[in-house]
């Protein structure tokens, strides 16, 4: 059986979370949010493989920021 994987995309605090829990709800889908797995993620970076993932999750907020 094919499976399809949604992606949702958007800016900070824009319903994403929101919006993909309801789709999951009403269709029975499973749910993965990477806001819950971030800290796993992030520790599987390495500066080798992911160079401007590396540097990017070393910044500090104002670093990162506009």
């Amino acid at each position: 059986m094919e499976q399809a994987i949604y992606w949702i995309g958007g800016s900070a605090c824009a319903g994403k979370s929101t919006i993909a829990k309801r789709f999951a709800d009403k269709h029975d889908w499973e749910l993965y949010s990477c806001d819950e797995h971030l800290n796993s993620h992030l520790s599987n970076i390495s500066a080798r493989n992911q160079p401007a993932m590396h540097k990017i999750s070393r910044m500090s907020y104002n670093e990162a920021g506009p």
